[in-house]
C-alpha cells in the first residue's frame, strides 16, 4: 500500500510538472502575442454597420498606451483629412482616451456606401515607439458596444481569412463586413470562396470580387443576414489576398450587430485579424 501511495504521489507530482510546464508555454505565447500589438505605425480600416434598428454607432474612442517610461508622441492621421492630425504624448503611467466622433464618422462607412473605394476613412497611427491602439465604440441607444485592438505590424498580411457571428436567428440590423486598407499603391486585392447566392450589399459584379486600392485607400464587403439564408454567414471563411507579397494590407472583419445565438440577443463583434503567415 505504501508502495502504491508513493507512486501516485509520483506520478501527481510528474503530471503537475508536466501542467506547470505547459502553462508557462502557453502564458509565454500569450506574452509573445500581447507584445505583438506593440508598434510604431498602426492602420485602422473603416468600420460599417447595419443602417436599420439599434446598429447605428454613437460614442468612439482611441485608447492609446506605451509600456515605456518616457514620453512617446503620437500622430493620428485622418485619411483624407491631412490638415486634420490628432497629436498627443503619452508614457506607461499617463494613457490616453481620445473622443473621435458620435455617429458617422472618420471611422464609420454607412453600409449604403459600401462595395465602394473609400479615400477619407480610417486611420493611421505614427509615433515615436511603440504603443498599443485599441478603438471602442457604443451603438444602438448605448444597448450595443465593441472593441478592435489594433495588432500594429503584425497586422500587415497578404492571405487572411475572415471571421464573424453566424446570425441564426437573422434581424434586419445584423450585418457581416469585411474591411480592407492598403499599405501601398496598386494593390490589388480580392476577395475569394464566396458562396453562390450571397447577396453582396451594393455589388452587382461577378464573384470573386476584385478591385485595386492606393496607400490608405480601403474597400468594404458587406452582408446583411435577413436578406437571405446564405447571407446569415456566407462571408464567414472569405478568403481574402493580395497579389503581391511585397503590397501587404490590414483586415478588419465582424459584426455589426450579429449573434451566435437562435434568440433575440445582437451585439458587435468586431476585431483586427492577422494573415495567415502568423497563424
Amino acid at each position: 500500500m505504501l508502495f502504491l501511495t508513493n507512486n501516485y504521489s509520483l506520478n501527481n507530482y510528474s503530471l503537475k510538472s508536466k501542467l506547470s510546464i505547459l502553462l508557462f508555454i502557453l502564458s509565454f505565447f500569450c506574452f509573445k502575442n500581447t507584445q505583438a500589438q506593440l508598434s510604431k505605425k498602426h492602420f485602422i480600416p473603416p468600420l460599417t454597420y447595419a443602417e436599420t434598428g439599434n446598429a447605428n454607432p454613437e460614442n468612439q474612442y482611441f485608447y492609446i498606451s506605451t509600456p515605456s517610461n518616457k514620453d512617446v508622441s503620437y500622430t493620428i492621421k485622418q485619411i483624407g483629412f491631412p490638415s486634420s492630425d490628432i497629436t498627443g504624448i503619452v508614457s506607461s503611467s499617463s494613457p490616453q482616451e481620445i473622443f473621435i466622433a458620435s455617429g458617422d464618422s472618420q471611422l464609420f462607412v454607412d453600409s449604403r456606401q459600401t462595395s465602394a473605394i473609400h479615400n477619407n476613412k480610417g486611420y493611421i497611427v505614427e509615433a515615436s515607439d511603440v504603443i498599443y491602439v485599441s478603438i471602442r465604440v457604443l451603438a444602438g441607444g448605448g444597448a450595443q458596444a465593441g472593441a478592435l485592438v489594433s495588432k500594429g505590424s503584425s497586422a500587415l498580411g497578404t492571405t487572411f481569412r475572415a471571421g464573424m457571428y453566424t446570425n441564426e436567428n437573422p434581424q434586419t440590423n445584423y450585418l457581416n463586413f469585411i474591411s480592407v486598407m492598403a499599405s501601398e499603391d496598386n494593390t490589388q486585392v480580392t476577395f475569394d470562396d464566396l458562396p453562390t447566392g450571397i447577396s453582396i450589399k451594393n455589388y452587382t459584379g461577378t464573384l470573386p470580387i476584385s478591385i485595386t486600392l492606393n496607400e490608405g485607400e480601403s474597400y468594404v464587403v458587406a452582408a446583411n443576414a435577413a436578406d437571405n439564408t446564405i447571407n446569415r454567414d456566407g462571408l464567414i471563411g472569405t478568403l481574402i489576398t493580395t497579389n503581391d507579397a511585397d503590397k501587404p494590407i490590414v483586415v478588419n472583419t465582424g459584426s455589426a450587430n450579429g449573434s451566435f445565438h437562435n434568440g433575440g440577443g445582437r451585439d458587435y463583434g468586431i476585431d483586427q485579424i492577422v494573415g495567415l503567415d502568423k497563424i
